[in-house]
């Protein structure tokens, strides 16, 4: 037996996983903050529209760079200001500076190329009657 203390449902909704990185960037300290799964879920189905070709991962720095108070907005109020943000961004700021920002988004969100190969190597050490999902 395991000396990991059992966490119940409550307790589960009650921690805070949410992961925060501040980044040096634009003259000051840009505050990323980790999607909640329905925000990553949005995200997810937004970045799909044609619109975001070629620059599908500003989506996502711009999502992580919301305040609270701009996560709270109704969807179609935050969709709107995710793709402006994210469509300025492109437009108007420098590829290094955005390559590091974006990079920073991916990796508090587990996406980077060595942390999904990570995963991918620890789900292949599993027994195969193992489900990761169960």
């Amino acid at each position: 037996m395991s000396d990991e203390k059992v966490i119940t449902l409550s307790e589960a909704l009650e921690f805070d996983d949410t992961v925060h990185a501040e980044v040096k960037a634009f003259g000051g300290i840009v505050h990323l903050t980790s999607l909640s799964t329905e925000l990553y879920t949005e995200y997810l189905s937004e970045r799909e529209s044609p619109v975001h070709t070629g620059h599908r991962n500003l989506l996502l720095l711009v999502y992580s760079m919301f305040t609270p108070e701009q996560r709270s907005l109704p969807k179609e109020e935050r969709l709107r200001l995710a793709a402006q943000g994210s469509l300025q961004l492109f437009k108007k700021k420098g590829i290094q500076t955005l390559s590091m920002l974006t990079n920073k988004a991916l990796e508090i969100h587990g996406l980077k190329d060595e942390q999904k190969e990570e995963r991918k190597n620890v789900s292949s050490e599993a027994p195969s009657d193992a489900s990761l999902t169960a």
